[in-house]
């Protein structure tokens, strides 16, 4: 009788102890010697909010957002954040297995946790700068429980990047070209993202081509429960949650089903 291959999850599961010491080794050789250890994948978010807050500074542009200081600069925080770390994860992502293919079957640590580890590394600044603003907005008196639903939206930004990261790896083995386009498309995804401005005062056009942006969904969730207080709305709650959770299944199964056709025929 011939065993049913493992579904994504529980591949995950029983290899969840060899999954937690290789991302410990990455996050350690990524930031050894370093003195401020992984604090240093704060700075690049860190850098784009002060930047932001001093430029509203004398402008009013918080006030032509109808929020007040405080609650400006965890709007602009949670955009910053979730934007750096989805950045990250696709660009470093794109390239996980395109050094070495012989990796695409490689049966000790499967190659659907390769893309996965590069995720929740470059996730880093995702986890700890959102518990941060989380924790700023209760502090403020901004958000009330809404703030602790902040963890169930990380972890649909982190399926997501994933199924995205699965997919890039596979393409940027075909079209090496991928990786350099993929910077730019970066940028393009920023212009998308609604971080210093309401998603609502974008011009029609662009607020279509954004609906595209998977990131849109994502952080609009976050400034919904950090700032307004609120839940987000249906449709976005369930593209961030069960939206994520399918793309994440469905990306797992192409992943496995062409990772040997792109081994043998790329």
């Amino acid at each position: 009788m011939i065993k049913p291959e493992p579904s994504i999850f529980e591949l995950i599961h029983t290899r969840r102890h060899l999954l937690f010491r290789t991302v410990l080794i990455e996050l350690r050789a990524q930031f050894a010697g370093a003195i401020l250890g992984a604090a240093w994948s704060l700075a690049a978010p860190v850098g784009l909010i002060v930047l932001f807050a001093l430029s509203a500074g004398g402008n009013g542009e918080p006030n032509s957002l109808g929020l007040s200081y405080a609650e400006y600069i965890i709007y602009i925080s949670a955009g910053v954040i979730a934007f750096t770390s989805y950045s990250l994860a696709l660009t470093t992502g794109a390239n996980s297995i395109a050094k070495d293919k012989q990796i695409l079957l490689n049966a000790h640590f499967p190659a659907e946790l390769i893309g996965l580890r590069t995720v929740i590394v470059s996730s880093v600044p995702l986890i700890l700068g959102m518990f941060g603003m989380a924790a700023a907005s209760l502090l403020f008196g901004i958000a009330k429980w809404t703030a602790f639903l902040v963890p169930i939206i990380i972890l649909g930004q982190l399926m997501a990047s994933t199924a995205i990261v699965w997919i890039l790896s596979l393409a940027t083995l075909a079209v090496k070209d991928l990786q350099f386009a993929l910077q730019y498309l970066m940028l393009a995804t920023i212009l998308l993202t609604p971080i210093a401005t309401r998603y609502e005062a974008m011009p029609p056009i662009l607020r279509a081509v954004a609906s595209l942006n998977p990131l849109l969904y994502f952080v609009r969730a976050y400034q919904d429960l950090l700032v307004f207080a609120r839940l987000p709305s249906i449709p976005m709650f369930l593209v961030c949650t069960l939206g994520s959770a399918i793309a994440f299944v469905l990306s797992a199964h192409l992943f496995k089903r062409a990772k040997r056709i792109f081994f043998e025929y790329v």
